[in-house]
């Protein structure tokens, strides 16, 4: 999934914000987000409206065009 979503990020940057959180590296503050996200498995994927309320949460893979329509459809 990385290279898609990095694949991703790069295409939407200046556009939306991309956020990769890699829960397995020991980072505190990373680790409280993702609860606070209720994010329990990986991966997971929050899409968040501007407003910084959760659009929508999706568990397991999704495709590059899946992410990118999912994005376009929370867009202010």
């Amino acid at each position: 999934m990385r290279p898609v979503v990095d694949g991703l990020k790069r295409e939407v940057t200046g556009t939306y914000d991309v956020i990769v959180m890699n829960l397995s590296s020991g980072d505190a503050a990373m680790r409280q987000t993702a609860t606070e996200l209720g994010i329990e498995y990986v991966p997971t994927f929050v899409f968040v409206k501007s407003d910084g309320t959760v659009a929508e949460k999706v568990v397991g893979t999704m495709t590059r065009d899946a992410m990118l329509a999912k994005l376009q459809s929370i867009a202010p």
